[in-house]
């Protein structure tokens, strides 16, 4: 088995050169309380699209719109992960030009 060794962007880098990320996938309550409004939103249209109610349909939508804005939200908050930047991501925030060392 590979060894993973953590990178300068707070990544980690295993033996065969593929990077993972350190803090999992959004294990946070920024995203759990995102995805359970949005699969709230989404039982709901799937309800109205079956029993044929337009107007549900239209709140379903709603409602997996109101579950992504209250993610963000959340995460803005500091319930979210932070985001991560590639090194030219990191240098264009920095003033530097894509490609070179900030």
């Amino acid at each position: 088995m590979a060894q993973a060794a953590e990178t300068d962007t707070g990544m980690q880098q295993r033996g065969d050169g593929r990077v993972m990320a350190q803090e999992g996938h959004g294990h946070t309550p920024a995203a759990w309380t995102a995805v359970a409004i949005m699969i709230v939103g989404f039982t709901v249209g799937a309800i109205a699209v079956v029993t044929a109610v337009p107007w549900l349909v239209a709140a379903g939508v709603g409602i997996v719109v109101a579950g992504a804005v209250a993610g963000k939200v959340m995460q803005l908050m500091g319930l979210g992960q932070p985001p991560v930047y590639t090194q030219d991501e990191a240098g264009r925030r920095a003033g530097a030009e894509p490609g070179t060392a900030a």
